[in-house]
């Protein structure tokens, strides 16, 4: 399950460059790095099966690299169409 919304936040966060996406995806992203941790605490504590480690850890990875383009794709675009309208 980590791994799946891990990839739905990084899919929703590279469309963020249009700022319409960027909410969803910080939601996901979010979403996926909170569930992740749980999941490997659980993991290292013995009460969770622990054969799914690598694809939780792959999911928690996509759900960072999801912040971060949920966070700088949509301030490069804001910068670009600032740029744009006021550089003339």
């Amino acid at each position: 399950m980590i791994f799946g919304l891990g990839i739905g936040s990084v899919v929703l966060s590279l469309g963020s460059w249009c700022l319409c996406a960027a909410i969803p995806s910080l939601g996901l992203g979010i979403a996926t790095v909170i569930l992740g941790m749980q999941d490997l605490k659980a993991m290292d504590a013995g009460l969770m099966d622990p054969s799914g480690r690598e694809k939780t850890r792959s999911g928690q990875v996509m759900g960072f690299v999801s912040l971060a383009f949920s966070v700088i794709l949509p301030l490069l675009a804001l910068l670009y169409y600032f740029f744009s309208a006021f550089g003339r």
